[in-house]
């Protein structure tokens, strides 16, 4: 794998499969980079969970080789952006667990009838997008991965190609990796997780009371845990076995996720942060109540506080590419909405995750 913490994230999500709740993940950045990273760690999954796929039709979700071709296994697309408007069953699939639809269909008497079609199975799905948002990213099971250190990992990736012309990587090493890391996949057994940890940590004041975070949080807890079950002690309650979360691997995952839990702060500018703050008090104004759950559109939004087209848009861009602001919806033509990802402006992200991880550390 050119980047090993991102190799990481990605198999503990696939071992999401083995689970009832499946978890999703979707790369942030570069789509030359992420395809590569996807296809290079689609090599370490054992082939009976392995659904790489370069493209995939809406259909196909229907009419799989085999009726449980899709329970428990793992689908990779190098990337999202390509599926277009009609795949909507593998969106209805990722998003909300499973698909059921009524549709029509010719008869060979040349009518239509009604006839239902559904996809189920604990499918995880990987993927990757170079655009800052995407609908799927909506969901609390779907994580946001922002590639680690992209300029590096590009050199790993032309190192590699240049040893492997050249003769000077082994393949061998390669391979028995691969394959001891397919071996430790099908060892993992799918055991109910406890967390008796919860009650002594309130993960939700540090993670601003965000339920997707939260949630997102408690399952990748979970998944180290399931990682680590040999290492743990197993107890059998009324004929169900289980294991407890241990204090390290809620480090573990704060450490791991650390991008998706915590933003990172940057200095900005006075303009900057004027313009934010206009827009959080605008926000406010115009919905009291429910105002850090609110979208706004750019059009709308710069008519209101009456600043040029082009000073606004550069400031949008800024904004969001800091991690201020987050993409919600519209498109490149009709324009983009937005929402403020931060409203605890007296807490720095970085001291948060401080108290975080001391507050685990005193467990």
């Amino acid at each position: 794998m050119p980047c090993g913490k991102t190799g990481l994230q990605l198999f503990l999500i696939a071992l999401s499969s083995k689970q009832n709740n499946v978890m999703h993940g979707i790369l942030q950045g570069n789509s030359e980079i992420s395809s590569e990273i996807i296809r290079s760690f689609a090599s370490v999954l054992p082939m009976e969970v392995n659904r790489f796929k370069t493209s995939i039709s809406d259909n196909v979700m229907y009419y799989a080789p085999s009726e449980n071709y899709w329970k428990n296994k793992v689908l990779l697309l190098p990337s999202i952006d390509t599926l277009g408007k009609k795949n909507t069953a593998l969106t209805e699939l990722i998003l909300q667990g499973g698909v059921n639809r009524l549709v029509t269909e010719n008869t060979e008497q040349g009518t239509y009838r009604a006839s239902n079609k559904s996809v189920n199975g604990n499918l995880s799905f990987i993927s990757s997008t170079a655009s800052g948002y995407h609908d799927l990213l909506k969901s609390d099971t779907v994580l946001a991965l922002p590639l680690c250190n992209p300029n590096e990992i590009k050199k790993t990736i032309v190192t590699n190609q240049i040893k492997r012309f050249a003769g000077l990587l082994d393949e061998n090493d390669t391979q028995v990796a691969q394959r001891q890391l397919q071996a430790l996949f099908r060892d993992i057994k799918n055991i109910k997780v406890v967390n008796p940890y919860l009650e002594q940590v309130n993960v939700s004041k540090f993670l601003n009371n965000d339920s997707k975070l939260i949630t997102q949080f408690l399952k990748v807890t979970n998944l180290i845990t399931l990682l680590h079950q040999k290492q743990v002690k197993m107890t059998n309650t009324d004929g169900t076995y289980q294991i407890e979360v241990q204090a390290n691997h809620m480090m573990q995952a704060l450490e791991l996720f650390r991008e998706v839990w915590f933003k990172e702060e940057k200095e900005l500018p006075f303009t900057l942060a004027s313009t934010l703050v206009r827009i959080k008090k605008e926000l406010i104004n115009d919905n009291s109540e429910n105002h850090k759950q609110t979208d706004f559109s750019v059009k709308e939004m710069r008519a209101k506080l009456k600043v040029s087209p082009s000073s606004f848009a550069r400031h949008i861009g800024t904004l969001y590419d800091y991690g201020k602001l987050e993409r919600t919806g519209g498109n490149k033509k009709e324009g983009y909405t937005y929402q403020v990802t931060n409203w605890n402006d007296g807490t720095d992200t970085a001291q948060q995750f401080e108290d975080f991880k001391n507050e685990i550390l005193s467990l």
